[in-house]
């Protein structure tokens, strides 16, 4: 196994990114003076391939450190092919983007003021799928046409397309996860087992398998929160219901190495944690990628802003967190990731 440093992005409001399907380009929401940004670099060198302008407030006067830029826009997501580029809009909506021009090809505005709480591309980003509340609508990005809608048992927290963007996985926030067949239109798998809210998900690059991480659960006492306990990383095989591997996490998994290898961050840790699979042996781990969690004294919380993701074949991997729990500058780490360690000659 090898893990290799590729490079690293420093940018106002940066922690929420994504990784094009070929792991060639990064994609991060942060914030400049004239304000908020969605760019889109190379992870090798990183050269720009866009810069987009987002509707929002430009910075007035030194920003002080303890305060966070408001960006716009989060969830940067790329379709299958790479092609095109969805974020959601603070607020509600989300926005499609083709690349590399940077012409927006779709603004989807939700209908009551619903909250939009996830996106995912369908087949060849030809559709994308938005979740709000219970519904999982379906629309066409060419005409922005209505396709279809899903209504699911519970709020939707999370959602990932597979490499080929015919299935989406859908992770709640009350727990358990669905396999969607886009084409087909019907839920082909369900894992409701899961108890705590899912909120990442991978698919495998050549297995029926899926990775769903779920949050830690907080219990309320005297008017604070206390973590009960961490969440888990869930591989299951989705066609047979079989567990594969279960790995303790929180919030944040993704699949590595051709689906052999799990990377996982925990609320006690600022540490990354790779596992090999299926034997849960900790194979690597590379220290002080996150910042620290940050505790709400009033009420007990405890968290930070990071963002874990992988590319489908797991070769290039991304971590992204604001340098301090909730101050102004973000980092995005890449990491090149081979499962076997080249030889040196």
């Amino acid at each position: 196994m090898e893990i290799r440093r590729l490079e690293t992005i420093t940018r106002l409001g940066l922690w929420d990114c994504d990784l094009s399907p070929d792991g060639q380009a990064v994609a991060a929401v942060y914030q400049e003076d004239e304000g908020p940004r969605l760019g889109v670099w190379r992870t090798t060198g990183c050269d720009w391939v866009r810069e987009v302008a987002l509707p929002g407030t430009a910075i007035e006067g030194p920003m002080l450190p303890q305060q966070t830029p408001q960006v716009t826009y989060a969830r940067p997501r790329f379709s299958p092919d790479g092609r095109r580029l969805a974020a959601a809009r603070k607020g509600g909506g989300v926005t499609v983007w083709s690349l590399p021009d940077g012409e927006m090809v779709l603004d989807y505005v939700p209908q009551g003021g619903r909250e939009v709480a996830t996106h995912a591309f369908g087949p060849s980003g030809e559709s994308i799928a938005i979740a709000q509340g219970n519904r999982l609508e379906l629309w066409g990005i060419e005409r922005g046409e209505w396709l279809w809608v899903l209504g699911l048992a519970g709020p939707i927290a999370s959602m990932r397309s597979a490499a080929n963007g015919q299935l989406i996985a859908v992770g709640l926030r009350s727990g358990g996860a669905v396999v969607v067949d886009l084409e087909a239109r019907h839920i082909v798998a369900a894992r409701p087992e899961i108890a705590q809210p899912v909120t990442a998900l991978a698919f495998h690059p050549s297995e029926p398998q899926l990775l769903a991480a779920t949050a830690p659960t907080f219990l309320e006492a005297g008017g604070r929160l206390h973590q009960a306990a961490h969440g888990w990383a869930y591989l299951w095989d989705y066609r047979t219901g079989e567990d594969v591997a279960r790995i303790p996490c929180d919030y944040h998994a993704a699949l590595l190495g051709g689906g052999r290898f799990v990377a996982t961050l925990t609320d006690n840790s600022r540490s990354l944690w790779i596992w090999r699979i299926p034997e849960y042996e900790v194979a690597a781990h590379i220290a002080n990628v996150v910042p620290e969690v940050m505790v709400d004294e009033e009420r007990g919380f405890a968290g930070r802003r990071v963002t874990l993701t992988a590319t489908p074949a797991g070769d290039v991997l991304a971590v992204a967190g604001l340098s301090r729990p909730f101050s102004a500058v973000g980092a995005l780490h890449l990491y090149a990731f081979q499962a076997e360690a080249v030889p040196q000659l």
